[in-house]
């Protein structure tokens, strides 16, 4: 019996211990659960590792490019509008009106011969004969009066229907009246033509001369005096007369500033 005992016993223990070669103990269970999970840990860090260089080496290449394009556009900068325009500077309205005035200095005809230029005018009151002068003494010019037959007296200038001066340049506009001096320009390429403005026209003594032939094929520069009427009702008339080229005139009064602008502006 006692030895059934300890047979049984023995079997016991040996069924103990092969118990326990089977299962892991609770500790045992833990300490696997805990190295899996740092295992695990330490793959996920490695992972992330792995994503983060990947995502750095990608935002260092995109910082290489851009740094790229900002020294490409630096090395191949495009001048700003200001360098362009100092680059390339148009002169301004001021420095071409200088340069300008050199060349209407050079050709004005202030130093043109004597027997190139001339002045004829005709003078009533006298205020024209002032101006003819006037321009008389800025260019080289030979100097001429209109004197009419028949001169004009304070009646015949009168502004009523039945004087003289009205009847030639409103009731009969076909009335040439006399000459009494002769007018030689024939050697003259420029004339200079003054008169008095009478009923917005030009005075039919001075259409005398001008019918005479002697400024065909002329330059013609007409120029007039007046209180209050401009050169524009006479030019039309002046320009009836094809044989001449007329230059567009101006109304002048005893200025002498005034008369030597109006010369530089002429186009010869």
């Amino acid at each position: 019996m006692k030895r059934f005992l300890s047979v049984i016993m023995i079997i016991t223990v040996l069924i103990c211990l092969c118990g326990c070669e089977e299962k892991p103990t609770v500790s045992e269970n833990n300490i696997q659960q805990n190295i899996e999970t740092q295992v695990q840990t330490i793959n996920e860090t490695n992972t992330a590792n792995e994503v983060e260089g990947t995502v750095q080496e990608s935002t260092d290449e995109t910082n290489n490019e851009v740094s790229d394009e900002n020294e490409i556009s630096q090395n191949n900068e495009v001048p700003d509008e200001n360098e362009i325009s100092q680059n390339n500077e148009v002169p301004d309205e001021n420095e071409s009106s200088q340069s300008n005035e050199v060349v209407a200095n050079d050709i004005k005809p202030f130093d043109i011969n004597t027997d190139k230029m001339a002045i004829v005018y005709f003078s009533a009151t006298g205020t024209t004969r002032a101006v003819a002068e006037l321009i008389n003494s800025h260019v080289v010019a030979d100097l001429f009066e209109i004197y009419p037959v028949q001169p004009y007296t304070d009646e015949d200038l009168a502004l009523n229907d039945t004087s003289r001066s009205s009847i030639e340049q409103k009731k009969d506009k076909t009335i040439r009246p006399d000459i009494s001096n002769q007018i030689d320009v024939a050697n003259a390429d420029v004339v200079f033509l003054g008169y008095p403005i009478w009923y917005d026209d030009v005075p039919r003594v001075v259409l005398t001369f001008i019918e005479s032939g002697a400024l065909d094929g002329k330059i013609v520069v007409p120029f007039c005096t007046s209180g209050s009427s401009g050169i524009t009702g006479s030019e039309k008339t002046l320009r009836e007369y094809k044989n001449i080229k007329w230059v567009n005139g101006a109304r002048l009064t005893n200025s002498d500033e005034g008369i030597v602008q109006w010369l530089e502006s002429l186009p010869f």
